[in-house]
């Protein structure tokens, strides 16, 4: 009977071991619904980062002798851009074609200072649509902006690319 009764407890604690071990691996090791999937499956399901190709097309001059280049961009995805910079003789230069070229947009998006890396103002920066063509209901869009005496623009034909070249770009 004393066999028995040993036996019986040697069942019973194993038993319970067993399944307080288990509880505790299952809420400790397992990760709830709330906290997404696992990393062996998040892994394969890692979204590429956008990346974007900058070609310099050319440099040269404008018809008014001021130097400039050109370009383009492609993304990863396929968004297409094209790129213009002129340097102007002052920085009030380059702010009056950025004042020609809004006034010529279908529609201005938005206009804010253009901050360098340390925060400091060097100019100013601004996102519109433009006609295709005159009396065209078409439009393409440009961020343009000013930085000293220079004066460039980023072009696409959609504001949506603009949007997300943007976002990439942390602006």
């Amino acid at each position: 009977m004393h066999r028995f009764i040993l036996r019986l407890t040697v069942v019973i604690l194993t038993f319970v071991v067993g399944v307080a071990t288990d509880t505790v691996w299952f809420m400790l090791g397992q990760p709830s619904d709330k906290e997404g999937p696992s990393k062996s499956s998040s892994a394969s399901a890692t979204i590429e980062k956008r990346t974007y190709d900058d070609t310099v097309i050319g440099h040269g001059v404008t018809d008014d002798g001021l130097p400039m280049g050109r370009g383009g961009i492609t993304s990863s995805d396929g968004m297409n851009f094209s790129w213009q910079r002129i340097t102007y003789e002052s920085p009030e230069d380059a702010k009056d074609e950025l004042q020609r070229k809004l006034n010529e947009a279908a529609e201005i998006i938005k206009s804010e200072p253009n901050l360098d890396h340390k925060g400091w103002q060097v100019g100013e920066k601004a996102m519109a649509t433009f006609p295709v063509a005159k009396a065209s209901s078409g439009v393409f869009a440009k961020i343009l902006w000013t930085n000293g005496s220079d004066f460039g623009y980023l072009e696409s034909s959609s504001l949506e690319n603009l949007l997300k070249y943007e976002k990439d770009h942390g602006h």
